[in-house]
């Protein structure tokens, strides 16, 4: 696909793509998507509405996708970049996509466009928003921790999913 899109897939992979998971519950899957959608605009819509779009749709116009459907909204490089930059962020990479994204923010800079550098230093914000909170170990292992507690003839069970030194999520 030229234009490839985020979207939450459950079951077999039958359709050609590419695919990250395991998450724990379909709850993780969204938040994660969402928070994608904020930092990466990537288109979201189905197949067949963006072949049949002739301008932007709402998501262009709060900023939460490029517009790859309207020719010349976007070029090719730059919404590339932005999917490869979600790939590297789902595989765990978060220092290069900064390490990228510094780099694209300081040559922006450089060449006098202000309002580009603007947008990517809010990305790197964002960025680091989302892996200071998620920071558990430095080691990037994939453990699945138990945690267990006894109170009053009780007793409470929890399991936190790390991978790549993050939480994925918990039961």
């Amino acid at each position: 696909d030229t234009h490839p899109r985020l979207a939450m897939h459950r079951g077999a992979k039958h359709a050609k793509g590419e695919y990250f998971g395991p998450f724990p519950n379909g709850y993780a899957v969204r938040e994660t998507l969402a928070l994608l959608q904020k930092i990466f605009p990537i288109r979201q819509c189905e197949n067949s509405v963006y072949r049949n779009r002739s301008r932007p749709c709402l998501q262009y116009q709060i900023g939460r996708c490029l517009g790859p459907c309207v020719a010349g909204l976007v070029s090719e490089e730059e919404y590339a970049q932005q999917v490869e930059y979600v790939r590297l962020f789902l595989a765990g990479k978060d220092d290069q996509v900064l390490t990228q994204l510094i780099a694209r923010m300081e040559k922006a800079s450089q060449n006098l466009e202000f309002e580009e550098a603007a947008r990517i230093r809010d990305q790197i914000q964002a960025v680091r928003r989302v892996t200071e909170k998620q920071f558990v170990s430095n080691t990037g292992d994939d453990l699945d921790v138990i945690g267990v507690a006894f109170d009053a003839g009780m007793a409470c069970v929890h399991v936190l999913f790390i991978r790549q030194g993050k939480v994925l999520g918990s039961r």
